[in-house]
């Protein structure tokens, strides 16, 4: 593997994986020391919506809307995705007294991780196939011999390009227990 890959992909993705947790429990100690615990508590509505919010990328890449470049889109839906599990993770806490709540925090964290992996392989297998179509163009192939040499990494990329619906299948396996939490909770809070 190259090192500029390491470092363009692989070790940033583990720096913001690490630094969620991180932040989430600086954020919860913080409301410990300071008495202000019960915040934690409402941290699950905005990160919910924060998350929801991200889920914008997803319309745009359907083209629902077109308005904006979808890397911008793709950034704000990283951020949107980021700030809310971190919401998420202090409002979670050590707390977790219930079957649903930790399934649903297991599944984030899934779909947190099937993020950066899938967008990571996904980078990858593009640019090795870029990469090989360029070698092979200076070669002096012509377009049809480079796409029967390449026939089988282009396979590989565009199964690669599939990710998105893994990480999207898991990301609504979280919003059905998360759904089914937040009806929970409002249930017993009329009772």
């Amino acid at each position: 593997m190259k090192p500029q890959i390491i470092q363009k992909h692989i070790i940033p993705s583990i720096l913001w994986f690490v630094f969620l947790f991180l932040a989430a429990r600086i954020l919860d100690q913080i409301m410990h020391d300071s008495g202000y615990v019960w915040v934690g508590r409402y941290l699950g509505i905005p990160g919910t919506i924060f998350i929801v919010l991200s889920f914008i990328y997803s319309l745009r890449k359907k083209k629902v809307f077109t308005a904006g470049k979808l890397k911008y889109h793709l950034k704000f839906h990283e951020w949107m995705a980021w700030i809310g599990s971190l919401m998420i993770l202090v409002h979670a806490g050590i707390h977790l007294h219930a079957f649903y709540p930790w399934m649903a925090l297991a599944s984030m964290l899934i779909v947190i991780i099937s993020g950066f992996v899938g967008g990571y392989l996904q980078k990858i297998a593009q640019s090795r196939l870029a990469e090989s179509r360029d070698k092979l163009f200076q070669a002096g192939m012509d377009e049809n011999m480079i796409d029967e040499t390449l026939y089988i990494d282009s396979l590989a990329t565009d199964f690669m390009k599939k990710w998105r619906s893994v990480h999207l299948t898991i990301a609504s396996f979280f919003t059905s227990l998360s759904l089914f939490h937040i009806i929970s909770v409002a249930w017993y809070m009329v009772k």
